[in-house]
């Protein structure tokens, strides 16, 4: 049943569905009632929206877990998500196919455009030996990540009393704006 909070639920219906292509048709065929059937387009384009959506749901499902940490993983999840979409442009038929990778990577753009800039997420990003340089999205973004971890340690190895107005708010970007075109 679709779960309209439950996105990847409408996806999993449309995998099974595009994987039970032929039992489907034959089925329909047998009925006596009458059921529209999917047109061939349709059936064509199924498929392309299944293998589009999936890294979405990975995604979700890496991101929703509650026995790891995950924070770490948020920059190169966005950068996974954007190079999959990428590669599967290239492997698509269906304009509508297509339309639809070019919208998601604009969204996904906007939303997530300076999301290496935050602190919380760089640094969490380039101390986990899992994903260090691979989690940002170009090399700039991971020299300014880099040299404000090795600043913060030099920081904390320098005994110093700290003032309350040099304190940094976590949650605001790292770097300042105009640096945001890099």
């Amino acid at each position: 049943m679709d779960i309209i909070t439950r996105w990847n639920s409408t996806l999993d219906m449309s995998e099974r569905v595009a994987n039970l292509q032929e039992p489907i048709e034959a089925a329909i065929g047998l009925l006596h009632n009458k059921v529209e059937n999917l047109s061939e387009n349709e059936w064509q384009i199924l498929p392309e929206v299944v293998k589009i959506l999936k890294p979405f749901k990975q995604l979700t499902e890496e991101f929703s877990s509650e026995n790891e940490v995950t924070i770490s993983k948020k920059l190169a999840g966005n950068s996974s998500v954007l190079r999959i979409l990428n590669n599967l442009n290239n492997t698509l038929t269906c304009d509508l196919s297509k339309q639809l990778v070019s919208k998601l990577k604009a969204e996904f753009n906007i939303r997530f455009k300076n999301s290496s800039r935050y602190q919380v997420l760089s640094k969490a990003a380039i101390l986990d030996p899992r994903f260090t340089t691979q989690a940002f999205a170009d090399d700039s973004c991971y020299e300014y990540a880099k040299n404000y971890v090795k600043e913060e340690l030099e920081r904390m190895a320098k005994p110093s009393f700290v003032n309350e107005s040099e304190s940094e708010d976590i949650d605001s970007p790292m770097f300042d704006e105009q640096q945001d075109s890099i």
